[in-house]
């Protein structure tokens, strides 16, 4: 029953079947996933690109929040000299 596991009557030379096996297991695994890998820098440009947007749209919310303000106090500025005349 062991060497059947093990695939031969020594234990190292069962465990560098085992290694093989994984081994062979694990290219099969990549060899299936290369399609996925060749797109990994366009993922990798777009993921960027949707970073930067973030960015710039968080910039011009911000820019739109600050003229708001200044505008706000521009006004109140405004009222305060007139209601000080």
């Amino acid at each position: 029953m062991e060497d059947e596991l093990l695939g031969s009557g020594s234990k190292k030379n069962g465990f560098s079947q085992f290694c093989t096996r994984v081994s062979q297991w694990y290219q099969g695994l990549v060899d299936r996933t290369v399609p996925w890998q060749k797109c990994r820098w366009f993922a990798a440009v777009l993921l960027l690109l949707g970073f930067m947007a973030r960015i710039l749209y968080a910039q011009v919310l911000l820019h739109h929040y600050l003229w708001d303000l200044r505008s706000t106090l521009m006004l109140l500025m405004w009222k305060y000299q007139c209601w000080k005349k």
